[in-house]
């Protein structure tokens, strides 16, 4: 073992160690996954993968989940905001989309530090499940 190695680590008031400050792109992806990283966020995403067109109605996606109207509402402003979905509005309806560059976006970055597998190989679900470590 290496006892020199914490030489290497920056200290807080040391500014010639100082680490660089985050560029806007990494700014923008981190805020992508922390919007992906909420449980009902990520059912909303999913719920709109399962849907025709990948769009929905809000009231759709609404009645889809146990939380109230409301709170459904804020949860698809804040995946809006990261641009991880679309809306449009038809007269009263406001109907929401998957962003598919966005969502290309977050799976070529995953891809990229080795986070996502190819599983289509893979027969079975309980197989899937444990390559991707979930079992």
């Amino acid at each position: 073992m290496n006892r020199n190695c914490r030489s290497h680590v920056p200290h807080p008031g040391d500014s010639t160690s100082a680490l660089p400050s985050p560029s806007a792109e990494t700014e923008r992806l981190t805020g992508l996954l922390k919007a992906l990283s909420d449980p009902v966020r990520m059912g909303i995403v999913r719920a709109l993968s399962r849907h025709e067109n990948r769009e929905a109605c809000v009231s759709d996606l609404i009645t889809a989940f146990p939380q109230s109207g409301p709170t459904i509402s804020h949860h698809l402003k804040v995946l809006h905001t990261v641009r991880l979905i679309d809306r449009r509005r038809e007269g009263t309806w406001l109907f929401y989309r998957l962003s598919d560059e966005t969502l290309s976006e977050v799976a070529s970055l995953l891809g990229n530090i080795g986070i996502t597998r190819d599983l289509s190989a893979v027969p079975d679900r309980e197989s899937r499940l444990q390559l991707a470590g979930r079992m």
